[in-house]
């Protein structure tokens, strides 16, 4: 009989042995998938209306902490203005459904910069509008390997606001969309960094020129801009002439003084 006992007592032993070890390795592997997680990116969809602090994490759904391969979408179908936007890094900046965001930054010279990941990195949609209309001027840079395309609108005005991006055809702007360079942005709108051809305009789309220097912004033969077959320059701009020498533009429509 003490024998039965003692196998019954070892087998039990064993059986709990087991299922302690079980229990400890999915417990391990939870840890381990959280930490992975942790570290992956994460998408924060943008859930105000109306002018919103970038910096506060509740402005964001889910509650955002800040890290630079953050998704952040805005897609809410409101007009609404993020301020208060700082110097930082994120993965992508996504604008669709019918969504008007306009960017202010909290100090003039902070730099928005888009550092990529899988997919297009800056993308606003057709009916959507990306803009930057603070008094502090804003730059939104889209670092080496992001792609940008744009098919909807973007307006920079009151500042001198910039958009770049590292690479050559770096942003795509294809029909219908539309870029203003509006009142106040003044200088070089698509900055003047040494890299060519980062900004790409396809057939069907506009640039408006309203202030500010030529898009080109580089010295001859070099240019910042592509201006392929089928696209439109719109020059407005009552203070200045627009660039002709060296220059190649696909349809041009002078409407200036």
């Amino acid at each position: 009989m003490k024998k039965i006992y003692s196998f019954l007592l070892n087998q039990s032993l064993i059986f709990i042995k087991n299922r302690y070890n079980r229990l400890l390795a999915g417990l391990l592997t939870l840890l381990v998938f959280n930490s992975f997680f942790s570290l992956g990116q994460a998408t924060y969809k943008w859930i105000q209306t109306g002018a919103a602090d970038w910096t506060v994490a509740t402005n964001w759904m889910p509650s955002r902490t800040a890290a630079p391969n953050d998704i952040l979408q805005f897609n809410n179908g409101a007009t609404t203005t993020p301020i208060n936007i700082p110097t930082e890094t994120i993965g992508q900046l996504l604008v669709s459904g019918n969504t008007i965001v306009n960017l202010q930054g909290a100090v003039a010279g902070n730099v928005l910069t888009i550092s990529g990941l899988t997919g297009v990195d800056l993308s606003v949609a057709t009916g959507s509008s990306l803009n930057i209309n603070g008094a502090s001027a804003l730059t939104i840079v889209l670092g080496t390997g992001a792609t940008g395309v744009i098919t909807g609108n973007m307006t920079f005005s009151n500042a001198a606001h910039k958009l770049d991006a590292a690479d050559i055809n770096g942003i795509t702007f294809n029909s219908p969309a539309i870029f203003t360079q509006a009142t106040d942005c003044t200088g070089s709108v698509f900055t003047t960094s040494t890299t060519g051809n980062t900004i790409i305009f396809s057939a069907g789309t506009i640039f408006v020129q309203g202030d500010g220097a030529n898009p080109f912004d580089l010295a001859i033969p070099a240019s910042k801009v592509v201006f392929n077959t089928g696209s439109l320059y719109i020059f407005q701009n009552p203070s200045s002439s627009p660039a002709f020498s060296g220059r190649t533009y696909a349809n041009f429509q002078f409407a200036g003084s």
